[in-house]
């Protein structure tokens, strides 16, 4: 008799653990859930269009800081995007945010095609390369701010 109750109970217990008893939950997502005025991004949601040499980061708008300060989140640090933050960068901590801005080596590949030199050398003749567009991020930015 206490054998077979044994039996029962582990049955359930297993069926249970397999799902069989209650709502299977749906895994939790991987990426942090932003606070208020704010988005996660990613590199893969932008594309080529990303302008940033990290891969993921939280874009938020503060508003408290001069009406709209737009900072981005990202590996511990938190970096200035728009005026309105990098006029507070100093006070609030904020860091600058062209060590993960990326270049945008373009105009330098496309001379190399036209004159047949290296980019290399195309990048030398032109000088240093320009940044990437920034617009993406500021624009999510300034979505949050508006709510």
């Amino acid at each position: 008799m206490l054998i077979a109750r044994l039996s029962t109970v582990m049955a359930s217990l297993c069926a249970c653990a397999l799902g069989a008893c209650g709502e299977v939950t749906a895994p939790q997502r991987s990426e942090p859930q932003p606070a208020k005025n704010s988005r996660y991004l990613t590199e893969v949601e932008f594309g080529e269009d990303w302008p940033l040499t990290v891969a993921t980061g939280t874009v938020r708008c503060l508003t408290d800081i001069g009406g709209g300060a737009v900072v981005f989140d990202a590996a511990g640090r938190r970096y200035a995007v728009n005026g309105t933050a990098k006029s507070a960068a100093k006070k609030q901590g904020f860091a600058d945010i062209r060590p993960i801005w990326a270049e945008d080596t373009s105009l330098a590949q496309r001379f190399a095609e036209e004159t047949g030199v290296t980019v290399e050398e195309a990048q030398s003749q032109l000088g240093p390369p320009l940044k990437k567009n920034i617009g993406p991020i500021l624009d999510a930015g300034l979505a949050q701010c508006r709510g």
